[in-house]
C-alpha cells in the first residue's frame, strides 16, 4: 500500500469515528474508495458524503501538494474535458 492510500484509509477511520459512523467494509482501489457504512440517524448520506470526501481532500493536499497537479500542468481536481 503506498503512503498515499495509508493517509487516505487512517484519515477516513479518524473522520469516521469522529462522527460515531462504523465502517463496516472498505477497499481501497486505485481510482475509487467503495465503502459501507452504518450512519447514525441524525446524519443524512449526503452530508457525511460531503463531510468525507471534502476533508480528506482537504488534508490530503496539504500533506501532498504534488497530487494537485494535473499531468497537463494545471490545478484542477476531478474530470477535465480537453477540445
Amino acid at each position: 500500500m503506498t503512503k498515499v492510500a495509508e493517509f487516505v484509509e487512517q484519515t477516513l477511520r479518524m473522520l469516521c469515528e469522529w462522527k460515531t459512523i462504523e465502517i463496516l467494509e472498505m477497499n481501497l482501489e486505485e481510482d475509487r474508495i467503495p465503502m459501507i457504512l452504518s450512519i447514525p440517524p441524525r446524519l443524512s448520506i449526503s452530508e457525511v458524503m460531503g463531510m468525507l470526501k471534502g476533508k480528506t481532500a482537504i488534508k490530503l493536499f496539504k500533506s501532498f501538494p504534488a497530487l494537485r497537479k494535473n499531468p497537463i500542468g494545471g490545478t484542477t481536481f476531478g474530470v477535465v474535458d480537453i477540445v
